[in-house]
Formats: structure tokens, C-alpha cells, sequence
């Protein structure tokens, strides 16, 4: 059989986020749906990007290996401060997106530095689904996992990343330089390097 990849965004993303990696990766691909059924014969590797991770996580589909972008199961981590400071910053986001979804979304994709228009239009109950299910706190399912963050992500801390994962012993965490949260698709050729590294 050959491998399959499961591809999901991460928040307020769409699944135009992967067109600069699929090209690269040399595999079939295909979008992550939470309501379909996946062949438990089938060998996946998921590769999620930011929240997109977790829901793979979450999916009990038994992945060959997952890779995450930016991806983390933990989103307001363990410790205290790092958790009140992630809750208030939710707290405001889910008011701002709750006045003004478009306008929110603009000013998110500002702070993640991806200059992509989106033409998918915005789930307002996905996203505020989504800014809920951050708080709360999942464990990593045990597959073989790569984690690749950048080490001035202004959304998902490198704080965040080590966390969850340096006490993980099935999880290889790596940091590339930059200051943005959209890794597959502004580094999509180091990032298509580290995963068929990582998959050898």
C-alpha cells in the first residue's frame, strides 16, 4: 500500500495554506475531514499545521508518523503564567472575532506574516470552536512524531512547543529561524526536506 498523507490547516486557515509544500512532498495528498471515515488499512503520515496537529492527534487514526508545523497538543502549556497570559489572549480573541470575523482574520494573518489572500469564506462556529478547544489540555497520542517550530513564532510560542514535547521520547523537536506562524508555506522547501529526513 502505498503512504498517504492527511494535510490539516490550522486556525482561520484554509486549505490553499499547503500549496507551496504538497508539490514537495512526493506523496498523495490528501485534506484532513473530521467527518469522514478513514481506511484503518490505509498507512497515513499526517501533517498538521498549528491546531491542525491536535486534531490529527485527537483523531485516533493510526498514523505511521506525524509531522507537525507550528503544532502543539498543549496550546496554554503547563505553567501557570504561560497558561493565564494564553487564556487572556483566547479571551480577547474570541471577542474580537465574535464582533468582526473578516476584519479579525486580516489582523491575525498580519501578526502570522502571511501575506495570502483567503478565499475561503469564514465558519464563524468552527473559529470560535477552535479558539475553545485551545484551553484545552490533550496529551500526545505515542505515534512517531516531528515537531518543527520557528524560533520567533509570534502564535505559537517556542516556550509552548518545548513544553509539550522535549519530555516526549517519540517526539523530535527541531527550531528554524523566523518570526512567522506559517511554516508550510513560506519555508515549504526546508520544511519538505526535514519531513522526507525525518520519513527515510
Amino acid at each position: 500500500i502505498q503512504m498517504k498523507c492527511l494535510l490539516c490547516h490550522g486556525f482561520c486557515f484554509g486549505n490553499d495554506y499547503w500549496e507551496n509544500l504538497i508539490p514537495l512532498l512526493e506523496m498523495e495528498c490528501d485534506f484532513f475531514d473530521p467527518s469522514k471515515k478513514y481506511d484503518s488499512n490505509q498507512e497515513y503520515v499526517g501533517i498538521g499545521h498549528s491546531i491542525g496537529f491536535q486534531k490529527l492527534n485527537n483523531s485516533g487514526i493510526k498514523f505511521k508518523a506525524l509531522i507537525g508545523l507550528q503544532g502543539f497538543v498543549n496550546f496554554c502549556g503547563n505553567d501557570s503564567n504561560l497558561r493565564q497570559t494564553i487564556f487572556e489572549n483566547l479571551d480577547k480573541m474570541t471577542h474580537l472575532f465574535s464582533r468582526n470575523v473578516e476584519k479579525s482574520r486580516t489582523s491575525f494573518f498580519q501578526a502570522c506574516k502571511y501575506e495570502k489572500q483567503c478565499n475561503e469564506r469564514d465558519n464563524l462556529e468552527i473559529l470560535l470552536q477552535d479558539l475553545e478547544t485551545l484551553r484545552h489540555k490533550y496529551y500526545h497520542c505515542g505515534c512517531n512524531s516531528l515537531v518543527i517550530g520557528t524560533l520567533e513564532d509570534p502564535i505559537v510560542f517556542s516556550k509552548i512547543l518545548k513544553d509539550n514535547f522535549l519530555h516526549c521520547s517519540n517526539v523530535t523537536l527541531k527550531f528554524i529561524s523566523g518570526n512567522h506562524h506559517a511554516l508550510g508555506w513560506k519555508d515549504a522547501k526546508i520544511v519538505a526536506q526535514m519531513i522526507h529526513e525525518f520519513l527515510k
